[in-house]
């Protein structure tokens, strides 16, 4: 696999594990901000109340009354919500957010063992755009974007080795993915597409690789729907209907993706800005110097522009057919992310040097908390009020424990 070059200096070490430890302390306090700031809200969502009491009956060993919720949405981010607290014993509330924080870590973690000198730019990108925003949710969308980046990973690995080992690790990345979110099965797309390059090229062996892992992919989701029907009488994914026509999904669309570029757009300005003044190429000069970044001859960019385009692809296809929730960050920031790992590995594959481009990201990044944090913990009229908690969590003490919390 193309690798990130070995550090050439004891110090580059020093300076990127402190980075990316930097990195993971923001996401966790950008998430811890967001409550102290505005404590009446709990960071609910009606689907946060099927995580949140599908997590506390996995750890007690009781089902859930209402089970026909399993249809609705899959189980794997309620598992890791489960598993964290049975091994913690912390309220639940809190085990959503402190599991949401501890999976961005993971991808951190997977950013620094598959691409090792330039994981401290990638990971920046946990703070950009809607991500300050999800982790401070209970939404499965951590589990599913980290989940993605383990697929982007694997399926870049799978191209460089062509070997088993790395088309097992490709088919548990993707069954991942669609136990965090059914639209996780849009990963049979870049699989598909990656065989079919295969086949041209008259590589028969790896195009029956992938093939075989996209029968087991579909396999096993055939099996998890036939579970549902038995359990509930329903496969899958039947939820309220959104009556919103064409016109409005595209509306929705554009604003969602013109908030997301609002990010993207920031740095460019930044980096006209400092482009200007000495002290930004002097800046950019010192970081060149603890952080040297080797071209790859396998880049990653490309496996990241794959994902992100397909899913996106498929995630207006299934609002456009099925009418669930509007378009916005929550549905984009999935394919923003990796389009800002393409972006980023891209300029440094050309040969761009890391310094200034590390340092229009995290001023960009800065300047994006200092709006974004404030205005959306202001700005929190679609999230569950305490009072209006689903009795469940009430019963449970979690109403109690959060009115105390804001007291």
């Amino acid at each position: 696999m193309a690798r990130g070059k070995p550090f050439a200096h004891p110090s580059q070490i020093v300076w990127d594990r402190a980075g990316l430890a930097l990195i993971a302390t923001l996401v966790a306090a950008v998430a811890l901000a967001q409550i102290a700031a505005n404590p009446e809200f709990a960071g609910m969502t009606h689907d946060s109340e099927f995580y949140v009491r599908t997590a506390a009956g996995i750890s007690s060993g009781v089902a859930p009354r209402d089970i026909t919720y399993w249809s609705v949405w899959p189980i794997g981010y309620p598992a890791v919500i489960a598993a964290i607290h049975k091994i913690t014993g912390i309220h639940i509330f809190w085990t959503a957010k402190l599991a949401n924080i501890l999976l961005i870590a993971v991808g951190i973690c997977l950013l620094r063992a598959a691409y090792s000198d330039r994981a401290l730019l990638f990971s920046v990108l946990f703070l950009a755009g809607g991500m300050p925003r999800i982790p401070f949710m209970t939404w499965a969308e951590t589990s599913f974007l980290i989940a993605g980046l383990g697929f982007a990973i694997a399926l870049h690995r799978h191209h460089c080795l062509r070997s088993l080992a790395a088309g097992a690790l490709v088919l548990v990345a993707a069954i991942a993915l669609f136990l965090t979110r059914y639209i996780g099965l849009f990963c049979l797309m870049p699989i598909g597409m990656l065989g079919l390059y295969y086949l041209w090229r008259g590589e028969i062996r790896d195009t029956s690789r992938l093939a075989i892992v996209c029968v087991l992919i579909l396999l096993f989701a055939g099996a998890y729907f036939w579970l549902n029907y038995e359990l509930t009488g329903q496969s899958g994914a039947e939820r309220s209907r959104n009556t919103d026509g064409t016109w409005q999904l595209l509306s929705s669309i554009a604003v969602g993706i013109s908030k997301e570029a609002r990010y993207f757009l920031a740095g460019a300005v930044v980096w006209l800005l400092l482009d200007r003044f000495r002290l930004g190429r002097r800046l950019a000069m010192s970081i060149d110097r603890h952080m040297q970044i080797q071209p790859s001859t396998n880049p990653a960019w490309p496996f990241f522009i794959l994902v992100a385009t397909t899913y996106l692809v498929s995630i207006v296809s299934a609002r456009w057919v099925f009418h669930f929730d509007s378009i916005n960050l929550r549905f984009l920031f999935f394919g923003t992310f990796f389009l800002g790992l393409a972006a980023i590995d891209y300029m440094l594959a050309r040969g761009h040097r890391p310094g200034p481009l590390a340092l229009v990201l995290v001023t960009s990044t800065l300047c994006w908390l200092a709006y974004f944090v404030p205005y959306k913990a202001l700005n929190d009229d679609h999230v569950m009020r305490l009072d209006t908690l689903p009795p469940i969590m009430a019963e449970s003490g979690m109403a109690e424990d959060l009115r105390l919390r804001s007291d």
